[in-house]
């Protein structure tokens, strides 16, 4: 029988879209090593950080880039951007225009 932490998760998963847990699977297999899982860890954190701090608007027009690539670069070229990076790192400005 079932426990109630996986029963949990089954509804998490069956609420997710498609694509969402496609990429969450393919993650996890390449995080098997300690430096990817690393790189996956950090790089997951910050997503999730722009995804809860983005509005809905400058999300919607990354999701739009043409490719998995650009839609980091549309998220970051984003004016709200700067405020979630600079929380962490005074010198985000500087970074995004090549000079940090």
């Amino acid at each position: 029988m079932p426990n109630n932490s996986s029963m949990q998760r089954e509804e998490v998963v069956q609420a997710v879209p498609r694509s969402l847990q496609e990429a969450t699977a393919r993650l996890l297999r390449i995080g098997k090593r300690p430096v990817r899982a690393a790189f996956l860890a950090r790089g997951l954190n910050a997503l999730a950080r722009l995804a809860e701090n983005l509005e809905e608007s400058a999300l919607s027009h990354a999701a739009s880039a043409p490719s998995d690539y650009a839609v980091l670069l549309y998220a970051l070229e984003g004016p709200d951007v700067l405020t979630v990076l600079q929380r962490d790192d005074p010198l985000a400005r500087a970074r995004l225009r090549g000079r940090g």
